[in-house]
């Protein structure tokens, strides 16, 4: 997984409360309806690969396992992710 997890950047959006020192916008309550309205879950966690556009991002690919329980699936979902597109968020 550490190879597949290589080859991206990790980024996280809290939906809760912020850990200290950590700043954030989209605020939390934002962050539940960017998830929401764009990604359309209300899953947690939620796994998304984004692809930055001059507009914002692209989704590329979601995982709708949520908690990962089946790693195998994961790495093919974190491999799989080239040239492949989802979604625009404008």
């Amino acid at each position: 997984m550490k190879s597949a997890f290589s080859r991206h950047v990790l980024l996280r959006l809290y939906t809760d409360r912020l850990p200290a020192g950590v700043d954030q916008d989209p605020s939390p309550a934002g962050a539940v309806q960017m998830r929401e309205k764009v990604f359309g879950t209300e899953a947690l966690p939620l796994y998304a690969l984004v692809r930055p556009t001059d507009q914002g991002f692209e989704i590329v690919r979601k995982d709708e396992q949520g908690l990962i329980r089946d790693v195998d699936a994961f790495v093919r979902f974190l491999e799989s992710a080239n040239g492949k597109r989802v979604a625009k968020k404008d």
